[in-house]
């Protein structure tokens, strides 16, 4: 005579392939895993809490210890799942105890917008020209290489991937005549967690054309440009 004695319950991990921050569609659903530590009896889609931005779900069971949510969002922001205390029970009928940790993806399908300002004049001798890039939510990949820029070259840009802000200087490439300047960057430059690329901002403290903002930067004076001096710009004058 052989006896199984058991009297451990049994657990869960819910996870997902998907990305925990995605932009398909709201009609795309997103699968979540229910992997159990043994065999369970008794699961189905009533032993589950759903919240957030959730619609519907289907369940189906690859085997007695995994399980596939199939779960679609209703709109924006996270979906939540997690397994309800007490709703399944292993052979010898230990029940699984305690809700399961809740497990969230978000649905995100809003890019991200991003702004430019400056608090120098639309005709300024600053030099360098501080502007701040504000964008809506984190955003990952922007590069100075990023930013399309005519009359100036871009330098110190600071800030990190997963920053809603980042500083940079405008540097005029022509300090002895008044001429134009205009920046703005590229559609697509940048990207939030969930891949949704940023807009095509312009300089929004400038007057705005067709295709970019516009600032005019006068000329200065050498004593000007020596009071602004740092280690890593340095200031000569040609005799």
């Amino acid at each position: 005579l052989t006896v199984r004695y058991d009297v451990t319950p049994p657990s869960v991990e819910l996870s997902s392939s998907d990305a925990t921050q995605y932009n398909a569609t709201a009609s795309d659903p997103f699968e979540v895993t229910a992997q159990f530590s043994e065999e369970v009896f008794g699961l189905g889609l009533s032993n589950f809490s759903f919240g957030g931005a959730f619609s519907s779900a289907e369940l189906a069971a690859v085997s007695r210890t995994e399980y596939t949510l199939t779960i679609s969002p209703s709109g924006q922001g996270a979906v939540t799942v997690r397994l309800n205390d007490a709703s399944v029970a292993d052979a010898a009928g230990n029940a699984n105890d305690g809700d399961s940790d809740e497990y969230a993806i978000i649905f995100d399908t809003v890019d991200p917008v991003i702004n430019l300002t400056t608090t120098s004049a639309s005709i300024t001798n600053d030099y360098p020209i501080e502007v701040t890039v504000t964008a809506s939510e984190a955003i990952y990949g922007l590069s100075e290489a990023d930013f399309v820029v005519e009359g100036a070259t871009v330098a110190n840009l600071t800030g990190a991937g997963g920053d809603s802000e980042y500083e940079m200087l405008l540097l005029a490439t022509n300090l002895a005549t008044p001429h134009d300047i205009t920046l703005r960057l590229a559609s697509g430059a940048a990207s939030d967690q969930a891949d949704n690329p940023s807009e095509d901002p312009k300089l929004s403290r400038f007057d705005d054309d067709a295709t970019a903002s516009r600032l005019t930067v006068k000329a200065v004076s050498y004593t000007h440009l020596r009071a602004h001096e740092t280690r890593g710009n340095l200031v000569c004058r040609l005799l």
